[in-house]
């Protein structure tokens, strides 16, 4: 059997289809609507906010490779499910996203 066939490999694959799906459609629509609570990228935001700390929009942008705008819709959804609060950054003309929780509630 090819490493590809694997069962582990295919979950893999379709759960980065979905993720880049996902990412595509938040980015085009421009909300944080269509974001799953469930969604991969919200755990990977919430994961580097619990082993870094406090990063600025721009930060995790940069960190997790992601456009700005998308980063700020997939914190309104954290901020929707009382994840995060936000701290205007008037220096920088940035924000400051502190995790409030690190327990995923699903």
């Amino acid at each position: 059997m090819h490493i590809t066939e694997s069962p582990y490999v295919q979950w893999i694959l379709k759960q980065t289809g979905r993720q880049e799906q996902e990412l595509r459609e938040v980015h085009r629509s421009q909300s944080s609507i269509l974001i799953e609570e469930h969604s991969l990228t919200l755990q990977e935001i919430i994961a580097h906010l619990y082993h870094k700390g406090a990063k600025t929009i721009k930060g995790l942008s940069k960190d997790l490779s992601l456009d700005p705008e998308t980063v700020k819709h997939y914190i309104d959804k954290l901020r929707s499910l009382d994840m995060v609060r936000i701290e205007l950054n008037k220096r920088k003309s940035d924000m400051t996203v502190h995790l409030l929780s690190a327990i995923i509630p699903y």
